[in-house]
């Protein structure tokens, strides 16, 4: 007969097989299916010691994805904060350091309203509150 450890590991592993998952998302997974608490903590310590959970893995695909979809940084942060990722992990993050934020905008910009510059301060206001709706800061917007 299999222990309950093993059970939860092999729970988590399925979860993990998916996709990435923080730390946070995954404890909570396995306590909805039943799982006691400490026994989803010390497995949880086992995939993190055999890499097989890695918040940095987690965050670097979040960040990877909704950049490369036109979301700006404070948008990525607070779905971060929302799996339990505090910021500070977030800015240590390779992928994050690498992002050129101003880039992002330009894309998701051209992506909606297309290459032409705004003709008139109207326009120039709707794609502006576009970009800070999309979660950028107003120093990655540049109208140039």
């Amino acid at each position: 007969m299999m222990r309950p450890k093993n059970l939860v590991k092999i729970a988590a592993i399925r979860l993990l097989a998916r996709r990435e998952h923080s730390r946070r998302d995954l404890a909570q997974k396995l306590a909805l299916r039943g799982f006691d608490h400490m026994a989803i903590n010390a497995v949880l310590d086992v995939l993190e010691q055999e890499d097989l959970l890695s918040e940095s893995r987690f965050i670097g695909s979040i960040v990877r994805t909704r950049s490369q979809r036109g979301v700006g940084p404070l948008k990525i942060i607070a779905e971060l904060q929302r799996h339990g990722i505090a910021q500070r992990e977030i800015e240590k993050d390779e992928d994050w350091q690498i992002i050129d934020w101003v880039q992002v905008a330009q894309q998701a910009k051209i992506k909606r309203f297309g290459e032409d510059k705004p003709q008139n301060m109207q326009e120039q206001s709707k794609q502006y509150r576009f970009l800070i709706q999309r979660g950028f800061l107003p120093e990655h917007i540049v109208f140039a």
